[in-house]
């Protein structure tokens, strides 16, 4: 597992990526040109290139750190900012096209007596897999301390999940929806969530004051017990919120808000896939609420199916594969992560100083 440490202003963190290896910087630029080709016409079109402009100026208004940490990036790999900012909205123009990117993922929030934890399984293509870091993310203009993210080199470092010092932790999964629009990326939506939010609470505020893109669900949980499950559309969202009790999502929508935004059909075989997998969820996770703790959600999510789909996911026809495992602990501040499928990988913990310990679950 390679930890990568970004330190400063949202421009130097993001050039501090590509302080990395030459061979990893070659492979970051050959998964960014990846990204774009799979948005094929949808990038290089007229209609492309308005929506990604209109997107930028968004951004560059309204949350100008995005822009900044994009700008850092695309200096670290020796790219044009606007190459990097397309091949991080690449899967919004993929469903604009009506096409369905590749990336799936489960994610859990659950709160009881004997522990808060947020997990999440990360499904994407297997490219991905040797870009794939911890970021250790610091700042002196964040009010809630430095940040553990789960992204890849070329990307917003916390576009897979996160946690920062005050107990606050989320977690993305893709969902493929007709419901797009000029608004915030998710993936800098959640670097910037976890740069000033304490709470879920505090989260669902921000998000609610947030014009998004539309996209993708977050699942959030804090060291108080609030669990919570926001689905991101443009023109409305759809939110889940508990106290001392779990809230799931896998690859599809399913309030009354957003349900009818749902790009993927559930005849689709990534739609029943994403049913299938959330079923699951919802029958096996109250079992190990009882005595909860990372070793029973660890397993949950390395399972195989047999019978039912498998929650750790290898050589689907989809394309995608489940890289790694995050497991966040808010009231204790910890990070376990299986760098690899968590059927085989081991957990790492990773902690808020400079620890960092191997071998097993905690």
């Amino acid at each position: 597992m390679i930890e990568v440490t970004l330190v400063g202003s949202p421009y130097d963190r993001g050039r501090q990526q590509g302080e990395c290896p030459p061979h990893a910087r070659l492979r970051t630029r050959g998964w960014i040109d990846g990204r774009l080709r799979r948005a094929g016409r949808a990038w290089r079109s007229r209609t492309g290139q308005e929506f990604l402009a209109a997107q930028w100026d968004h951004a560059a208004a309204l949350h100008p750190h995005a822009i900044a940490e994009t700008r850092g990036i695309a200096d670290g790999f020796h790219l044009a900012a606007e190459t990097v900012f397309a091949s991080m909205h690449a899967a919004a123009m993929q469903e604009i096209s009506g096409s369905r990117p590749d990336d799936g993922c489960t994610a859990i929030a659950a709160a009881t007596r004997d522990a808060v934890l947020l997990a999440k399984n990360r499904d994407v293509p297997i490219k991905t897999l040797p870009l794939q870091r911890v970021f250790r993310l610091s700042d002196p203009a964040w009010s809630c301390g430095p940040i553990l993210g789960v992204s890849s080199l070329g990307s917003s470092p916390c576009a897979s999940s996160g946690i920062n010092a005050s107990g606050f932790a989320l977690a993305d999964t893709q969902v493929a929806t007709a419901d797009h629009g000029t608004g915030l990326l998710r993936y800098f939506l959640m670097e910037t969530l976890l740069s000033r939010c304490r709470t879920v609470d505090q989260g669902l505020t921000m998000i609610s004051r947030t014009a998004h893109l539309g996209g993708g669900t977050l699942v959030m949980a804090d060291a108080h017990g609030s669990v919570a499950a926001v689905e991101l559309g443009h023109r409305c969202l759809g939110k889940e919120r508990k106290s001392r009790a779990w809230v799931a999502r896998t690859n599809h929508f399913v309030t009354p808000q957003l349900r009818s935004a749902n790009r993927e059909s559930r005849e689709s075989e990534g739609g029943r896939n994403s049913r299938q997998r959330l079923t699951l969820v919802r029958r096996c996770l109250p079992r190990i609420l009882d005595g909860f703790d990372p070793r029973g959600l660890a397993a949950l999510l390395a399972g195989h199916g047999s019978p039912g789909p498998a929650l750790c996911r290898h050589g689907e026809p989809s394309g995608s594969s489940t890289i790694s495992l995050a497991i966040y602990n808010p009231v204790e501040r910890y990070l376990l992560f299986s760098d690899g499928p968590p059927c085989s990988a081991p957990l790492a913990r990773f902690d808020f100083g400079n620890d960092r310990r191997s071998g097993g679950v905690s």
